[in-house]
């Protein structure tokens, strides 16, 4: 069995209303059942990118938030629960709306949610950010992060943005959630990181030794690593990127993620599967990966 925790989703309603343009494929429910059937992909946990979010304010993020929440309700989780796993996006802008937000999807059946790993000046560290990842750990659900752009550099482009710019913005939200000890404060928080933890697993020893020299942490990275978990989702197949993280993460906190519709079915799925079946593991630790440890993370019975 195969499940997909990073499947997006872009409510057709809302094109061409976000400032930064992505390039998609199809993404209707007929369009999704065909493919997971290609590919044979059980199900998808389904939201839309924090990444769309960029550059927006606070009003227009939560009203995107919404409209996208709506749209997977109605469209996807509700007309096929066996298929489609709601998984809500909220902005930390405005704590109060997103707490509010949370609860709403919460009751809709959702079982995770998105948040940006920072928006405007506001890191997940914040005490209003706080307040969100607080709700969601008090009502079960584990927090996707998601990385979106950055202002500030002029050497950034498109391209640099999404292949360097997006892991590091995903790794500073960990940093900074570390040093600033919101792991520690909300112990039954559980988070996921996007494409395979970006930066994170491969600069372990380095972020070990500056959380000791500059933050002054008796804690390691591993210590935290209890509570994050990672998606597969690298534009494709990495039997050594997956090597990395399993060698952090351990075969537990490994997640399948494809980031289809923005990449290619059969780099981000096809070649994705052949690499967790090629990897050096175990039979059973592939499995927990393609669809045992997202079963267990979501409280999913019914698959």
């Amino acid at each position: 069995m195969i499940i997909d925790f990073s499947a997006h989703v872009i409510p057709p309603e809302l094109e061409g209303r976000f400032p930064v343009k992505f390039s998609y494929s199809p993404n209707l429910p007929q369009d999704r059942l065909s493919l997971m059937k290609d590919y044979g992909i059980a199900a998808q946990v389904v939201h839309l990118s924090a990444a769309q979010l960029s550059r927006l304010d606070a009003k227009e993020s939560a009203e995107i938030c919404r409209i996208s929440n709506d749209y997977i309700y109605e469209n996807l989780s509700s007309k096929y629960p066996d298929r489609f796993i709601g998984c809500g996006i909220v902005s930390i802008l405005d704590a109060d709306a997103a707490l509010e937000e949370i609860d709403r999807v919460k009751g809709l059946g959702f079982r995770c949610i998105t948040v940006p790993a920072h928006q405007g000046n506001r890191g997940l560290d914040h005490p209003e950010s706080r307040r969100i990842l607080r709700r969601a750990a008090e009502l079960g659900l584990p927090v996707f992060i998601h990385p979106v752009d950055w202002e500030g550099n002029p050497l950034l482009d498109r391209g640099s943005m999404s292949a360097l710019g997006w892991p590091f913005d995903t790794s500073l939200a960990v940093w900074r959630m570390i040093v600033g000890g919101v792991f520690d404060e909300i112990p039954g928080l559980k988070v996921v990181l996007h494409h395979m933890g970006a930066m994170i697993p491969f600069f372990r020893h380095r972020i070990n030794e500056r959380l000791k020299r500059y933050a002054k942490l008796n804690r390691r990275l591993e210590d935290y690593a209890k509570q994050i978990y990672v998606d597969t989702a690298v534009d494709g197949g990495s039997v050594a990127d997956l090597m990395a993280a399993y060698s952090l993460f351990g075969p537990r906190r490994i997640v399948f993620g494809s980031d289809w519709p923005y990449i290619d079915p059969q780099a981000s799925i096809g070649e994705n599967v052949s690499a967790i079946r090629a990897a050096p593991l175990p039979d059973e630790d592939k499995e927990l990966i393609l669809s045992g440890n997202t079963k267990e993370l979501l409280g999913i019975k019914n698959l």
